[in-house]
C-alpha cells in the first residue's frame, strides 16, 4: 500500500484512527518520546471511541486541544470558553473525561520509563532499565544466571525479583509483572 493509498484509506476513518502516526517506530524520529505519546494517546482514542462511542472522543479532543491552546497561550476568551463546556458536562460524562485523562498519563508515563527485557531460560523478565547506583543501562549489562550486572560497576540486580545481590549496589530495581499475550509483552508496574 503506498502512502498516498493509505492517507486515503485514513481520511475516511475516525478522528481517533487519523490521530495515529501514519510510520510505524520512533526510532528514526527527532523526538522518539514525543512520537510514542503520540502513539499511545491515538490508541487510547480508538479505545474510547469503540468503548465509549465518538460523542465522549470529541469531548476529550476538544478538552486537549483548549488545554494546549491555554498553555501556549493564556487567552481568556480561550479559559471562558473551556470553563463554559466542563460546566454543561453531566457527571456521567465528568467521569468518564476524568477516567480518560487519567489514562492517558498513566501511559505517558509508562513510556517514559526505561524498560530492560530479559529471556532467562526461556521465561521473560522486566525492570527498571537505569541501574540504581549510576547512571548506566542495564540492557548493556551483562547476564549471569538469573543476575544482571551493571556495565559500569559491576553490581548486580536478581532479575526476577529486583533484588540488589552485588556490591556497590544496594537498592533494588524495580520490577514489572510480565504477561505474554498475543505475542506482544505486556507489562505491569
Amino acid at each position: 500500500m503506498t502512502g498516498t493509498a493509505r492517507r486515503e484509506t485514513r481520511a475516511g476513518s475516525s478522528a481517533a484512527v487519523r490521530a495515529e502516526p501514519a510510520s510505524i517506530g520512533s526510532a528514526g524520529a527527532r523526538d522518539p518520546l514525543a512520537a510514542e505519546v503520540r502513539l499511545l494517546g491515538a490508541l487510547l482514542g480508538q479505545v474510547i471511541t469503540e468503548q465509549a462511542g465518538t460523542e465522549l472522543f470529541e469531548l476529550v479532543e476538544r478538552v486537549r486541544k483548549r488545554m494546549i491552546a491555554l498553555r501556549r497561550n493564556d487567552d481568556p476568551l480561550e479559559r471562558e470558553q473551556l470553563a463554559d463546556e466542563l460546566a454543561a458536562v453531566d457527571l456521567e460524562r465528568a467521569e468518564s473525561l476524568i477516567r480518560a485523562f487519567s489514562l492517558y498519563f498513566q501511559l505517558v508515563n509508562l513510556a517514559e520509563e526505561p524498560v530492560c527485557l530479559y529471556n532467562i531460560g526461556g521465561k521473560i523478565f522486566a525492570t527498571h532499565d537505569t541501574c540504581t547506583h549510576g547512571q548506566a543501562s542495564l540492557a548493556d549489562g551483562f547476564i549471569d544466571g538469573e543476575d544482571i550486572e551493571c556495565p559500569l560497576h559491576q553490581g548486580k540486580f536478581h532479575v526476577p525479583t529486583g533484588k540488589a545481590v552485588a556490591a556497590p549496589c544496594t537498592e533494588d530495581v524495580r520490577c514489572y509483572a510480565v504477561k505474554i499475550e498475543n505475542g506482544a509483552v505486556l507489562l505491569k508496574g
